[in-house]
């Protein structure tokens, strides 16, 4: 059956199936009556500008400028330091470990020393 072509005069047309009623099915009635109150309208308020023109005089607007850039110099300085100090924990963090391991191996040498000069190896108690 073509979409799109003409209808031949000669064929009869099928007859849609019937649909059971919705009381077969057990399922409710809607009415298909309009609403019998009007839907409300609704009032636009005339929108407006959004962005008013701004005037600032030069001498204003060349030291607004030069603030900006002073808070930008300040803040890349504070994010160099952070920085700097994130490094510096690091580097903290790697030499404390360090001396602990450190600690550790000088503490269980003391032992074996402590060990060796009170019971040397060829000393037996009787």
């Amino acid at each position: 059956m073509p979409f799109f072509g003409r209808k031949k005069k000669g064929e009869p047309r099928e007859m849609p199936v019937e649909l059971p009623s919705l009381s077969l099915l057990d399922q409710p009635q809607f009415s298909m009556e309009p609403p019998k109150s009007p839907p409300p309208t609704i009032k636009r308020e005339p929108e407006k500008p959004t962005v008013a023109p701004l005037f600032v005089k030069m001498d204003r607007y060349r030291q607004i400028l030069t603030t900006i850039g002073n808070l930008k110099t300040a803040l890349m300085i504070v994010k160099n330091s952070l920085g700097t100090l994130q490094q510096i924990e690091k580097v903290r963090d790697a030499t404390f470990s360090i001396v602990s391991d450190i600690i550790e191996k000088m503490d269980d040498k003391l032992i074996d020393l402590d060990n060796n000069l009170l019971r040397p190896a060829g000393f037996h108690e009787s």
